[in-house]
């Protein structure tokens, strides 16, 4: 299952959660503030940068853009 990590009002983070809604993609989610500390979030991920962070089965795939790319690969092959 996909978790994403979050934060109120951050754009890519809506855009993330729409994205799994619409595909039929299950998800939990974890905000920033309410369900983990940033402090965790910086000791727990430290090479995450940017918000969503995507995770699963514990394994970080990266953030919105990466997860563009795992809904859809066979974007990221096409050439124009």
């Amino acid at each position: 299952m996909i978790e994403l990590i979050t934060r109120e009002g951050c754009f890519y983070c809506s855009q993330a959660k729409n994205l799994l809604v619409e595909k039929n993609i299950p998800f939990t989610e974890t905000k920033i503030g309410i369900d983990i500390e940033r402090d965790d979030v910086i000791d727990k991920y430290p090479n995450q940068k940017v918000l969503p962070i995507v995770i699963e089965n514990d394994k970080v795939i990266g953030t919105w853009a990466d997860l563009l790319d795992y809904v859809f690969p066979s974007m990221k092959d096409e050439t124009p």
